[in-house]
């Protein structure tokens, strides 16, 4: 099937047209470039390149180190020989200039891609899932058999391969091969960066002589092969690789040699699908004939990898993993292609495919009789699970601890405390919670204990499970490069000490009892050590009343009178921690108001347009639409806000909670509203919910934090507490910020009400200035809480409790 039927398929299917995928990807560029939206692009767009000014070197040891990407196109150029490529401290290869050789010719700087424009590629909006009919090619390959194919068909027309091949079992290293029988040593991921040694100059010897070159590699490798050459050829294929980032071959030896006896591995595999299929394992062939094999969650390496623990500095802001991509075309796994068609996951390995000029688009029309499957999707449908596509991972927070720790303990040790390292405060409670709300409170609460230079461990949920990990809350957190701690049992959460000074149980309902009994009054840090500060940030009740009997306030009281600081984000919270459990407690903010609103601004700002469940719901960036964040909505909430559309006279976007449990129930309240002016978005992630707030003309809610977050992006809202989950603490907040008036008693019967105060504006300069002594007081009681002298007697006299009590 050819590329063009291919795309008209996909279209067919009911994905969008090219065109408009065309329309969207462009509006997003000129978002993250700050053009407004009128502007016309001029060239390629280039992704904005995160690191500081590289300066103007005349010789490439000027360079900042974090510059460089280890290409080696500076020691291929070199006239004279001068330069060198030797390994630092973290075992990464970098040019060292011999100055007695040198003859300050700028060479080395010309020929660095860091000072030199790429080829001008397309744009891409359309990628390709393949998968080749050859299933032996595709049993030896990492993924669908995609680079083989191309390798193949350049060999058979006496052309020259270039890739990354293992070189004995613990270097890799580029090298040509010239045959079909010769290629199998460069199939197959490596998960360490290449030497690409003298590869460069033999490219361009067989490209002089008319040889048809394919190069594959890293995106800055095919970069550096390009400032090397210093033009593009008509017989040269380039293949970059939707690259993770690399870690260095001097960590890849130490791995095995403390892993592994000494001399007892023959090869490494790190993608072999004889035992687990297309997956992602560690498998070391053994000279005495045995495997062994370890999942990427258990192998340190591979741990190390994945978490980009110890990627190299260049990396975390490489300048060519962007659109338009490098290469004539670029390749990897579809990663969960399974989600937008089963068929294309058959557990042997399928590729990602994206086509960047016409003459990568001639070699893909190529090979395409020798695919078994070629399907054309939008690149919005591979970006979830391919985020390298058009923008780098970040570095771990604890890269460079992790690399001090070498210097004491054993590779697998360090990984272990570089991932779940020792922190200033570990932080409790549900930011694992499907609903924005909580989500979003404890990014606040994390941003403000970061503000006061403290590091913050997120406690994972000790009653969640693997499939938790694939929900929104813990991917925000990935993305967001949280760290999170390994997954405890309630039973053994007292091994948090070991990481953690100081503990802050967050801002949410976690004393209701119907929440906290399931998780052993671990929501009172009952886990925590007497030694370890023990604070409560903005905790509340919920609601100012609950059936508790006596055995369970007797237990309340005994773990109230181990914390060292007690607040609560509301009066009757505060007031119960006072009069019913004998703990002097304070009200503070909420860390969603606490926290300053820049970073939910910058949040924001890395969505994407979100779509609508059904319907051709208008672009949300320019504005003109309300935005309705229902967590409850009833059988007339649907006719209430189509009243409200038309009277206000713009259409209005509803965005329901998170929570599977209740998603499809409440989206199938809003059937048809599409044709009424009520669309709803379909499952945003946090960064786009925010980013439907941002953009909205006005606001309307029965959420407490769809209310808090109307007020940090300074919106025209209405806020119609919300009973069920707890009305009190909206209007505690709202005459904190002077802000009575913009509640109304329920939605339905009051839709006239609504729109009028939708159309009002808010004293926002009166309210925060209210919000600012708010914040200057709840700040100084967390920090005094956080940095006071800890008190640990060596003798405490205790009220007798009765053993059934604590239980």
């Amino acid at each position: 099937m050819s590329v063009k039927k291919t795309a008209k398929r996909a279209i067919i299917k009911g994905l969008r047209s090219v065109k408009k995928v065309e329309m969207r990807v462009e509006r997003g560029m000129k978002r993250r470039l700050g053009l407004a939206s009128g502007t016309k692009l001029q060239g390629p767009y280039i992704h904005p390149w995160k690191m500081q000014d590289p300066g103007n070197p005349t010789i490439v040891d000027q360079m900042k180190k974090e510059h460089c990407c280890g290409c080696e196109s500076c020691r291929n150029a070199c006239p004279k020989g001068a330069i060198a490529m030797v390994e630092d401290e973290e075992g990464f290869l970098y040019p060292r200039v011999n100055h007695d050789a040198c003859i300050d010719c700028g060479i080395c700087i010309k020929k660095c891609p860091i000072y030199n424009d790429q080829p001008a590629n397309d744009v891409v909006t359309m990628c390709y899932a393949t998968i080749a009919s050859d299933d032996g090619m595709r049993a030896r390959s990492s993924s669908g058999g995609l680079f083989s194919q191309l390798a193949v068909k350049t060999l058979e027309a006496g052309g020259i391969v270039f890739g990354a091949a293992y070189d004995g079992v613990d270097a890799v290293h580029h090298r040509g091969v010239e045959s079909v029988a010769d290629l199998d040593a460069l199939r197959r991921s490596k998960y360490v960066q290449s030497s690409t040694g003298d590869t460069f100059s033999q490219a361009k010897r067989a490209l002089d002589a008319g040889r048809q070159v394919l190069y594959s590699g890293c995106p800055c490798q095919i970069a550096g092969l390009y400032a090397y050459l210093g033009r593009d050829y008509d017989n040269l294929l380039t293949v970059d690789l939707i690259c993770h980032g690399v870690p260095s071959p001097g960590l890849f030896r130490r791995y095995l040699k403390e892993t592994y006896p000494e001399n007892g591995v023959s090869e490494i595999n790190f993608r072999d699908k004889s035992a687990f299929g297309w997956s992602t394992h560690m498998n070391a062939y053994m000279k005495d004939g045995s495997v062994r094999r370890e999942r990427c969650t258990d192998d340190p390496f591979y741990l190390m990898f994945l978490r980009c623990l110890a990627q190299r500095p260049f990396c975390s802001i490489c300048k060519f993993t962007r659109l338009p991509r490098v290469a004539d075309l670029s390749i990897g796994d579809w990663w969960g292609v399974e989600k937008y068609d089963r068929s294309l996951n058959d557990g042997k390995g399928t590729s990602l495919a994206l086509v960047n000029n016409a003459k990568g688009r001639a070699a893909f029309e190529a090979i395409e009789d020798g695919m078994a499957r070629c399907e054309t999707l939008p690149l919005s449908q591979a970006r979830p699970r391919n985020y390298t596509i058009d923008r780098p991972f970040k570095a771990h927070v604890h890269r460079a601890r992790f690399f001090r720790l070498l210097g004491q303990y054993p590779f697998a040790k360090a990984v272990r405390y570089g991932l779940e390292n020792h922190f200033d405060v570990g932080v409790y409670g549900l930011w694992y919670g499907e609903n924005y709300g909580s989500v979003l409170t404890y990014y606040g609460l994390v941003k403000v204990l970061e503000s006061m230079g403290l590091s913050a461990l997120m406690i994972a949920n000790p009653l969640g499970s693997a499939r938790g990990d694939t929900l929104e809350p813990t991917q925000f957190a990935r993305r967001q490069g949280y760290s999170v701690s390994t997954r405890r049992p309630l039973t053994r959460m007292g091994e948090l000490n070991e990481f953690c000074d100081s503990f802050v149980l967050g801002s949410d309902q976690l004393w209701n009892p119907g929440l906290f009994r399931p998780y052993g009054y671990t929501y009172f840090l009952s886990f925590v050590n007497p030694d370890r500060k023990r604070i409560a940030y903005g905790t509340s009740f919920g609601k100012a009343t609950h059936a508790i009997d006596e055995v369970t306030k007797n237990r309340m009281r005994y773990e109230f009178a181990k914390f060292d600081a007690v607040s609560a984000r509301d009066d009757f919270s505060r007031d119960l921690v006072r009069n019913e459990y004998g703990h002097d407690a304070v009200k503070v903010l909420d860390p969603a108001i606490l926290c300053d609103a820049s970073h939910f601004h910058a949040l924001a700002a890395q969505a994407d347009e979100p779509s609508c469940v059904a319907g051709e719901m208008p672009r949300l960036e320019g504005g003109g639409y309300l935005f309705a964040y229902i967590l409850d909505p009833d059988d007339t909430t649907l006719d209430d806000l189509a009243e409200i559309a038309n009277k206000a006279g713009i259409p209005v976007v509803v965005s329901v909670d998170m929570s599977p449990k209740t998603r499809k129930g409440n989206v199938a309240r809003f059937a048809g509203g599409e044709t009424r002016g009520v669309y709803v978005l379909d499952e945003p992630r946090v960064e786009q919910w925010l980013y439907a707030i941002e953009h909205a003309d006005a606001t309307l809610t029965d959420s407490f934090h769809g209310m808090l977050f109307s007020f940090a992006f300074e919106k025209r809202f209405v806020a119609f507490p919300n009973a069920k989950r707890g009305a009190g603490r909206f209007i505690d907040v709202m005459g904190v910020l002077g802000l009575e008036s913009r509640r109304v008693d329920g939605l339905h019967g009051n839709v006239g009400d609504t729109v009028r105060l939708l159309g009002e504006e808010v004293d926002y300069a009166s309210a925060n200035a209210r919000l600012e002594r708010e914040r200057a007081f709840s700040r100084r009681w967390l920090k005094d809480a956080l940095f006071s002298h800890k008190m640990v007697p060596t003798y405490r006299a205790y009220t007798v409790v009765e053993n059934n009590l604590l239980h």
